[in-house]
């Protein structure tokens, strides 16, 4: 939420002292849900419920970008695993 994306740079060192990254914690609420929970373990799903102000957004129950029913590309692979040494130094 704080980067827009997740990557090696999202879990490299002194990354969990940032201030952004408690903020965005603390609002954090997890909650099991029934539906996920009766299809574990064949499927892992999540449902993501985001309440601003004005309005609420919802995902709906749905599987991580890597599963075998999503699979990433070899260039989201490639993002996922390999830090840019151009972008991150």
């Amino acid at each position: 939420v704080v980067d827009g994306e997740v990557g090696p740079r999202q879990f490299s060192k002194g990354r969990l002292d940032d201030p952004r990254i408690h903020a965005v914690a603390d609002r954090v609420e997890v909650i099991l849900d029934d539906e996920a929970r009766r299809l574990f373990p064949s499927k892992c799903l999540a449902r993501i419920v985001i309440e601003t102000d004005r309005e609420v957004l919802e995902s709906g129950l749905t599987g991580g970008r890597g599963d075998a029913d999503r699979p990433l590309s070899d260039d989201e692979l490639k993002r996922k695993f390999f830090v840019d040494p151009q972008r991150d130094p």
